[in-house]
């Protein structure tokens, strides 16, 4: 059994854990925008992306449908380099013309 002088260290000790740690294992991750990033080409990232398997012409998906065809590796989509696009490049994607 645990003296009270050691419970009382073992208290302070486990307490500090989180303030050492700044936090970060109790703080939620930051939702990404879905809205396109300024500056974004969409045009641009469907040609380097894209429209080697897609052809040129955009087929006016949304981002939504885009990502869904990403994770679940439609017509495998799911390579690497495509579940690197960010939210907001998938938005830009869908909003070019």
């Amino acid at each position: 059994m645990l003296s009270p002088k050691s419970l009382a260290l073992a208290l302070v000790v486990f307490a500090s854990v989180p303030v050492v740690a700044g936090w970060t294992a109790f703080r939620p991750e930051k939702p990404q925008s879905s809205a396109p990033a300024a500056g974004a080409d969409g045009a641009a990232l469907y040609a380097q992306n894209c429209s080697s398997c897609h052809g040129e012409k955009k087929k006016g998906s949304s981002a939504a449908a885009t990502k869904k065809a990403i994770d679940d590796n439609v017509g495998k989509m799911g390579s690497p380099k495509l579940k690197a696009l960010t939210p907001a490049q998938l938005a830009a994607i869908a909003a070019a013309p």
